[in-house]
């Protein structure tokens, strides 16, 4: 939570990958959003008090879901590269078991290039 103003909460969201952050675009463009929240945060004595029906109001700005995006997508890249170059290549899967020994797909690609002329 941000701010609170009367009849106000400003909250501020940090999705934790692209597939979280366009669910919650989606579900904020189609109004799904505002019924989610109105439904888990509006109680019934809240209802009663005001004396009507409440709606949660939600408003995600298209410029901060773009800039949300890019930095999850490179951020994603960079655990895939990460990820890509702990993997540990099997001999199993050469050509030639005893022609090849390599410990990380680097060494295993170095390998597989000729050599230098």
């Amino acid at each position: 939570v941000i701010a609170v103003k009367k009849g106000c909460v400003i909250v501020h969201l940090v999705p934790h990958s692209v597939v979280d952050l366009d669910r919650f675009w989606a579900d904020y463009k189609s109004g799904q959003l505002i019924t989610d929240f109105s439904n888990r945060l509006i109680t019934a004595e809240m209802r009663t008090a005001a004396g009507q029906d409440l709606e949660i109001g939600v408003i995600v700005l298209g410029e901060q879901y773009r800039q949300w995006r890019d930095h999850l997508t490179a951020t994603d890249v960079q655990q895939a590269a990460m990820k890509l170059q702990s993997v540990e290549m099997s001999t199993a899967t050469t050509p030639d078991p005893t022609a090849v020994t390599a410990d990380t797909w680097e060494d295993y690609a170095e390998s597989c290039l000729p050599g230098d002329p």
